[in-house]
């Protein structure tokens, strides 16, 4: 027995909008339900082109999605679209991500960071306690911050290819974004500092110390150079 588009609502909760798609589709092709999402997606790039795409990310990590769909398609028979290479460099575990903000260090520099963690292997807590601590922080009133992404694998994130220079640090950053409204004018940028400033957990500098010890075995390990501290 039939029953009205209204009583099939009714009775399984879906869209009046759905129902009729359905009973349309059933009255022209004599079907109930869409076999193609039962299909695999097949993949259209070859084992051999997805090496050539990932040689072409790891070459030039910064390029945008049609940037890469065009230098994919140089030489080629058959090319294919921007979301096919999306779909595929996503497939191949690649993400668009910021590039990581390290220090940059020149040789001379990596030199000096070597010998200063020489020299303060053997310090302890109770030594870095009496050490005074600088914050130099980055601050912008604009959204433009010359921010880079690239494409990356997972552990690829201390890639030399996959990072970005800095010359500061940050720490205050976190607790100013967190502020609404957040400020418009550099006074009300410095108030904000100020009060974040004295906002800051308790515990916060004494983690500084006590992580000091492994932050110079990181340092020495690296022989001077980046570290992920």
């Amino acid at each position: 027995m039939g029953h009205s588009i209204s009583e099939v609502v009714m009775k399984f909760g879906y869209s009046r909008t759905t129902i009729s798609r359905v009973y349309r589709e059933y009255r022209v092709s004599g079907k109930t339900s869409n076999l193609r999402h039962r299909c695999d997606r097949k993949n259209t790039l070859k084992e051999r082109d997805r090496r050539r795409l990932t040689r072409n990310l790891k070459r030039v990590r910064r390029a945008t999605l049609p940037q890469i769909a065009s230098n994919f398609n140089v030489g080629v028979l058959t090319s294919v679209t921007v979301r096919t290479v999306e779909l595929t460099i996503i497939d191949m575990g690649f993400r668009s991500r910021s590039a990581t903000r390290v220090l940059l260090l020149t040789a001379r520099h990596t030199a000096l960071c070597l010998a200063w963690a020489r020299q303060h292997c053997h310090w302890t807590i109770d030594g870095w306690k009496h050490v005074a601590w600088l914050d130099e922080s980055r601050f912008q009133l604009f959204r433009a911050d010359g921010r880079v992404r690239i494409w990356r694998q997972t552990h690829e994130s201390m890639a030399p290819t996959c990072q970005q220079g800095t010359v500061q640090s940050d720490s205050l950053q976190r607790a100013v974004q967190k502020r609404s409204p957040p400020p418009r004018t550099p006074m009300d940028l410095w108030t904000v500092l100020q009060d974040s400033r004295c906002e800051l957990p308790p515990g916060y500098l004494q983690t500084l110390v006590e992580i000091m010890p492994r932050r110079i075995a990181a340092l020495l390990r690296a022989r001077g150079d980046r570290t992920r501290y």
